[in-house]
């Protein structure tokens, strides 16, 4: 009897104590993504990039995998220095999610590395990226959160440079 009562005890702490930091988390959020910088609307020139799982098969085997994809279903993300970064992440995997830009000057609360620069994208919701760009090549975004990476939560990401001058030299024989 006293064991049920214990476990009965128990179970109920670690429930309000799971709706507790729950709360917390989605608090933190809240704080978070009402700051100016994540306030812009959706405009025309907005890329929706969605967080989610998709099939894959290797061989014979369909597995479902992370992916960063376009509402088109291409895969990645292509911009021009330009233009800069105009996109809307949606988290559609069953757990929070930060994107990470690989190798990209940007500012900081952008970074995407949970708990330092950000806190996750709950499961559901969505966050506004938009800023300039300072620099052109090839790179990649992640995931930052837990070993989502690993589970192909990653794409890549092209910043094109629009001065057609720059580029392969041609060379005459």
């Amino acid at each position: 009897m006293q064991l049920g009562v214990l476990g009965a005890l128990l179970g109920s702490t670690s429930l309000e104590l799971f709706r507790k930091t729950r709360a917390k988390a989605q608090s933190s959020w809240e704080r978070f993504i009402s700051q100016p910088t994540f306030q812009r609307p959706r405009n025309p020139d907005t890329v929706v990039l969605e967080i989610a799982t998709a099939p894959i098969t290797v061989l014979g085997q369909t597995l479902d995998r992370g992916c960063i994809r376009q509402l088109n279903g291409q895969r990645g993300y292509t911009t021009t220095q330009a233009k800069g970064i105009n996109l809307e992440l949606i988290n559609q995997l069953p757990v929070p999610t930060t994107v990470h830009w690989h190798g990209l000057i940007l500012p900081n609360a952008m970074d995407g590395v949970p708990y330092v620069t950000q806190p996750p994208i709950p499961q559901g919701q969505c966050q506004r990226i938009h800023y300039p760009l300072v620099q052109n090549g090839t790179f990649w975004m992640h995931s930052h959160y837990g070993l989502q990476t690993q589970s192909y939560v990653a794409e890549p990401f092209v910043i094109l440079d629009e001065d057609k001058s720059v580029g392969l030299i041609a060379r005459s024989a």
